[in-house]
């Protein structure tokens, strides 16, 4: 197997407390040990072609984070942070200017009493600082090809929130909005009644609002695309290169081939990669796919190297 793309959960640990995530009401998680994060650095990073740091938890709070922007610098790997922002530093910032990085930072309001009713302990004011401070260094080394990129979960409560969000972000110099409509993801059925958009999401109406603020993000020069929350239960292409190509590896050192499948591969803990990737669980799943047994996980992909895309 040739791995030429991972994506790597950090930390599984949070600093915040947003309502649509299990972390709004239990703390868990814990950080990749060292020793695999140094093994990741030196066997797998040097080959990959791109890197993602995401996951469950906020990357940021392991103390490896910075290790891998410096490597995917080094050996000229695209790489991308999914993070809510708050953590940022000026080392950081940095590192994520020089390697090109693409940013994504978690905002999901346009002001502070919005933000703060999906992320209870968050600030907004800090994070939009923290972009303030980024662009400042982005602007010093403009041909890095860095880019900054916001995620804005999409709720009952933030809904008409969108045009006064492509605004600001206008102003703070953001190349891309992705806003993403909520998913069952918190324990709390309360909160998923209160904030879920199913009875209005596949509506005309709400369609059209979408597409006007796909228009305002042009006309402000910012990409836009909105990702509803919908199951597709359909094949466009019959094979996925993840099985191949991609890895997953969790904050506990489980490995699976993609971050949406939950079929755990083996655990780097016990086993090393090798091991894992020529198991007889992973070719068996190889097969499965190559003769059109789809597992239910990929049916359902939202990425966009997944089958329904």
């Amino acid at each position: 197997m040739n791995v030429q793309r991972a994506q790597l959960e950090l930390s599984s640990r949070c600093n915040y407390r947003c309502i649509t995530c299990k972390h709004g009401y239990s703390e868990y998680g814990d950080d990749l040990s060292p020793e695999i994060c140094d093994m990741l650095i030196k066997e797998v990073l040097p080959n990959l072609t791109a890197l993602e740091l995401q996951g469950t938890g906020e990357s940021l709070l392991c103390p490896q984070t910075n290790n891998f922007i410096r490597a995917t610098a080094d050996n000229h790997t695209e790489i991308t942070l999914i993070t809510n922002g708050s953590l940022l530093n000026e080392e950081t910032m940095e590192n994520l200017v020089v390697a090109g990085a693409q940013l994504v930072v978690s905002i999901d309001g346009s002001s502070e009493a919005l933000y703060a009713i999906h992320r209870p302990i968050g600030s907004f004011n800090k994070v939009v600082g923290n972009i303030e401070r980024l662009n400042g260094i982005r602007q010093a080394n403009p041909s890095t090809g860095f880019s900054l990129v916001v995620n804005m979960v999409l709720t009952k409560l933030n809904r008409l929130d969108i045009p006064d969000m492509i605004d600001v972000l206008s102003r703070l110099g953001v190349d891309y909005l992705f806003v993403s409509e909520v998913r069952e993801c918190m324990p709390d059925t309360k909160v998923w009644e209160r904030v879920n958009l199913l009875s209005e999401s596949s509506s005309r109406e709400f369609k059209a609002m979408i597409a006007d603020c796909e228009s305002l993000a042009k006309s402000k020069g910012i990409g836009f695309a909105f990702n509803p929350n919908v199951k597709p239960n359909v094949t466009k292409k019959k094979i996925c290169e993840s099985p191949w190509k991609h890895i997953f590896v969790s904050s506990n050192g489980d490995v699976s081939i993609c971050c949406e499948l939950g079929i755990v591969f083996g655990n780097l803990h016990n086993q090393n990669l090798a091991e894992i990737l020529n198991s007889e669980k992973l070719l068996k799943f190889q097969t499965d796919m190559l003769n059109g047994n789809y597992d239910e996980h990929c049916l359902c992909c939202c990425l966009p190297w997944g089958l329904p895309y």
